[in-house]
């Protein structure tokens, strides 16, 4: 049987003044399965041990649709959105408190999109454009395209881009 038991079981509705449902949405773990990291529907973000216990949090005030970690789990990337826009939150672990800290938003338009590279760079569209960032939120480059991007995805080491037409890239390390 490929699938072991249960070693952990969570409540995405911790003590809140609102009274309203809250769930899971999106989630990750660290590189070394010590951190999950939960994008919950209400816009926040909890980092959590294998026991459950909350190391820290943050809200972006925005549905949580993907959510990234640097191999520590001290660094996140997130992208949330609403019903008029959309944002990229770079985060990082509080030392003080079990807040999270930003670092960089990046306010985009609706339905833009979140790729990650590799461990440090990530991809986000802009309309026309593909931006890269590492996880600290520098631009590292920037791509533009005569149409809008529809879509793009990574594979191995290729960046393929669908505007109206076809494009694939070799990424370099």
């Amino acid at each position: 049987n490929p699938i072991g038991e249960v070693i952990l079981e969570w409540s995405s509705n911790p003590k809140r003044s609102s009274n309203t449902e809250d769930w899971i949405y999106s989630v990750y773990a660290n590189e070394d399965s010590t951190k999950l990291f939960l994008g919950c529907y209400s816009g926040w973000i909890y980092c959590i041990n294998l026991n459950g216990e909350i190391l820290w949090e943050y809200n972006t005030k925005g549905i949580v649709d993907k959510i990234y970690s640097s191999k520590s789990g001290n660094s996140v990337v997130t992208y949330s959105s609403s019903i008029k826009n959309s944002n990229i939150h770079f985060l990082k672990k509080s030392n003080f408190l079990k807040r999270g800290k930003c670092i960089k938003t990046l306010k985009l338009n609706f339905n833009e999109q979140l790729k990650r590279i590799n461990e440090d760079i990530f991809v986000v569209t802009d309309k026309r454009k593909l931006l890269f960032f590492d996880i600290k939120g520098n631009l590292l480059n920037e791509l533009s395209f005569d149409e809008n991007i529809k879509t793009f995805d990574v594979y191995n080491s290729k960046l393929v881009v669908i505007t109206n037409e076809l494009l694939l890239f070799d990424l370099i390390k």
